[in-house]
């Protein structure tokens, strides 16, 4: 609630979007789309159903600006034009950054000029800057989140003689029942001005005298830093196995071919390695992984759809191991051990690099409770180690851990705890059970990274263990990225020289291609050499 109210205050007249009417037959200036309301299915079908009607709006000079909305009902707009594009991301931000101070509609916006800053405390339980962008071009960036034009939290794009402005800012929430301000004073104070600036915005599109948009260039990949090592992550690829198997021989050939330039000592694979755990789909795994053989070693985990009938995970048979045996690995002198004997499910990897020991810990999908007692102990054992743990299912898409306890499956559905597994006397640990059970009680864990989840496929949330150790948590899985099932993209974890830098990035061997948003490229912190 709000937006009524702000925009009155800020001069409009204001009359409630008519879902039964086109855009063409509104004699307005402005059309604004309140936050999260792709939420409604009626004010879905009405943005898909005129979309072009928008786009012929706004090209006649009117301004079409849409606030924060939900990244899984809508990734990108459909009234854009297709020279623009805009792609949501499950990212939650804090703190503002101005980053054309000088434009109209960010006039006195930033608490602290000098750096044109902006913070806006949490509201609504979310912070300011909710399901912000990860791709865009032809746009402008007029407010970045968490302090760059890399994650931008409003674009501007020009069309005809219009605008179109999206936002991830749900400045329109502030009021409650009768009136009354619920949110703090900060974000009255924030959308007060903005809207006050929009009228003027709005009257100089109009007037044909709002300044050309200047368009942001893109995010450029970063040059990897000579005397780096790398760790590399294969997310899900069951549709590769089961539909376009030259993508994942391109993943493992590329990881093969690149293992000593980019001095890579490990490759995690995160499960789902294929769709429907069939002899026909485990031969295309097996093939594909069989190119790192006596490359690069590598830790593999299985997802739910490499257990049960057809991949249903009703069940933990699985044929994982008869492709993937045991005796693969004995010979390896990184290799530590399994908790069960023949069978590759729960497994550890040990090696060193950087000047430091490390662990990995590869954990079944839905971890039993014997499996988190095993790795428990194997942790223990192993306490002069950094661990990074590798497992299925972890993190969700919002950038939290599944919780089923909290969120059940109606926020956080394909949890580990709806499958047919979790009914089995041996239980099933989800995200939030392992973090509390494990991974945030010992020092050493670094790092924890798993698949499974749709979207946009990128989370990540950095948590502090109960012995003040920062534990960075990553979701990375690209299947639904089309037009085939992820389109190649891996993760690389590279471990600078200076012995404190891990850059990110997300690369496809396919199209030879970074993804540069925020999500896919940035950097994380290893604790200082000698605390492991």
């Amino acid at each position: 609630m709000g937006l009524w109210q702000l925009l009155r205050e800020a001069g409009f007249e204001v009359e409630v979007l008519p879902l039964d009417r086109s855009p063409a037959e509104i004699a307005t200036d402005l059309i604004v789309i309140g936050s999260f309301a792709n939420r409604d299915s009626a004010a879905q079908e009405y943005l898909r159903t005129h979309a072009a009607a928008l786009r012929g709006f706004v090209e006649k000079g009117g301004v079409l600006l849409q606030l924060a909305q939900q990244v899984e009902p809508q990734r990108s707009p459909a009234f854009l034009p297709a020279s623009v594009h805009a792609a949501r991301g499950d990212a939650i931000l804090g703190d503002l950054q101005v980053m054309h101070p000088e434009h109209a509609l960010l006039q006195g916006l930033a608490q602290d000029n000098s750096a044109g800053r902006v913070h806006l405390p949490p509201h609504l339980g979310l912070k300011p800057s909710w399901h912000t962008f990860m791709q865009h071009w032809e746009c402008a960036v007029l407010l970045g989140a968490g302090g760059g034009s890399d994650d931008p939290a409003m674009l501007e794009a020009a069309h005809g003689r219009g605008r179109f402005l999206m936002a991830s800012l749900f400045i329109d929430r502030l009021y409650g029942p009768g009136d009354a301000l619920v949110a703090p004073q900060e974000y009255h104070d924030f959308a007060t001005r903005f809207m006050r600036n929009l009228a003027g915005y709005v009257r100089d599109v109009r007037s044909g005298h709002a300044p050309a948009v200047r368009i942001s260039p893109k995010p450029q990949p970063r040059s990897f830093v000579p005397g780096s090592w790398t760790i590399a992550v294969l997310p899900d690829t069951q549709y590769y196995s089961r539909s376009h198997p030259d993508v994942f021989e391109a993943q493992t050939r590329w990881l093969a071919e690149q293992a000593e330039a980019l001095d890579i000592r490990y490759v995690l694979h995160l499960g789902d390695i294929t769709h429907g755990n069939t002899p026909e789909q485990w031969e295309v795994a097996q093939r594909a992984m069989a190119r790192l053989h006596g490359v690069v070693p590598y830790a593999i985990v299985g997802g739910n759809h490499d257990y049960g009938p057809a991949g249903n995970s009703a069940n933990r048979d699985s044929l994982f191991n008869d492709y993937f045996p045991v005796s693969r690995y004995e010979a390896l002198p990184t290799f530590g051990g399994v908790m069960e004997p023949g069978r590759i499910d729960n497994s550890y990897h040990l090696f060193e690099a950087g000047g430091r020991k490390w662990i990995v810990l590869a954990l079944e999908w839905a971890p039993r409770d014997a499996a988190v007692t095993w790795a428990d102990r194997v942790l223990r054992q192993h306490s002069d180690r950094l661990a990074i743990i590798i497992t299925h299912a972890y993190m969700f898409a919002d950038d939290t851990r599944y919780h089923w306890v909290r969120y059940g499956r109606a926020r956080q559905p394909a949890s580990p705890r709806h499958y047919g597994v979790a009914r089995l006397p041996e239980g099933a640990n989800d995200g939030e059970d392992l973090w509390e059970k494990l991974v945030s009680r010992h020092p050493g864990i670094f790092m924890v990274i798993n698949g499974h989840t749709p979207g946009d496929g990128v989370a990540r949330l950095t948590s502090t263990g109960v012995h003040g150790n920062a534990v960075h948590q990553m979701l990375v899985n690209y299947q639904r990225m089309p037009p085939r099932g992820g389109n190649g993209y891996l993760r690389l974890y590279e471990f600078q020289p200076d012995g404190e830098t891990v850059q990110v990035r997300s690369y496809s061997p396919l199209l030879d291609r970074y993804s540069t948003d925020v999500q896919n490229q940035y950097a994380i912190k290893l604790p200082p050499l000698g605390t492991k």
